[in-house]
């Protein structure tokens, strides 16, 4: 059948109405998928409890999604998703430092969220069971975040000559460095103070390691910053 004129206009439009339904339909089952999972875990999750809070059928909730485990992986790829984009991006600016402590500060901020607190016990709790996620995760968190923060230091200074074997591990070592005790803490349950002081606090304390890190392992990092903003490499 061919539409014409004002016919493939509102068939169009039909349609656009159509995918906007089921992409909400899609983003209701994932939000309430993922209390489900967090709430119970994978193996006590039940899909017909997921069903009772979506309203609708179990012949609905499987037309998007074939099993648990394929709702389990999109519900851990949705969270990842949105948590990557509430993440502070990569900010250019003249002073190192105050790069540092911003992305540091957004980083933080993040991962000491109770929702992501809860999900990060979740993916460690069914790492073994699905070896998937952490494979997906951990490139995620690489690609996504520590790359473009390697960026930023591959064009600052030298890393290579700072004893780093490449600009990656130089950035995943400042966001271990930010993420420190107060995320291990608040992972065990152990009472913590989350206020905005002691996580500037904390993140001051990883950029003045870092920094002390990088001049210690290559004499004047001052000097080759400058160096490198002048396009020069020193050898």
């Amino acid at each position: 059948m061919t539409f014409t004129g004002s016919g493939a206009w509102k068939a169009n439009e039909q349609m656009s109405t159509a995918l906007d339904r089921a992409a909400a339909r899609r983003s209701a089952i994932l939000a309430v998928a993922s209390g489900v999972f967090l709430r119970d875990g994978y193996s006590a999750a039940a899909m017909s409890d997921i069903t009772a809070q979506l309203g609708g059928s179990k012949a609905t909730l499987y037309k998007y999604f074939r099993s648990k485990r394929e709702l389990f992986l999109a519900v851990v790829q949705d969270h990842a998703e949105r948590a990557l984009i509430e993440l502070t991006p990569v900010k250019d600016a003249n002073d190192l430092e105050s790069t540092l402590l911003n992305m540091g500060l957004g980083f933080l901020r993040n991962i000491l969220s109770e929702d992501s607190i809860a999900f990060y016990r979740l993916m460690i709790s069914e790492a073994g069971r699905f070896p998937e996620i952490g494979t997906f995760l951990y490139s995620q968190h690489r690609s996504r975040l520590v790359s473009p923060l390697a960026t930023h230091f591959q064009r600052e200074f030298d890393v290579e000559r700072l004893g780093f074997v490449d600009p990656l591990e130089a950035g995943e070592l400042f966001y271990d460095l930010c993420a420190g005790s107060l995320h291990r803490r608040a992972l065990l349950g152990v009472p913590t103070q989350l206020e905005d002081g002691a996580m500037n606090a904390q993140v001051e304390r990883a950029v003045s390691m870092f920094l002390k890190i990088c001049s210690a392992q290559g004499g004047d990092l001052a000097g080759m910053i400058t160096e490198r903003r002048q396009g020069f490499v020193v050898a």
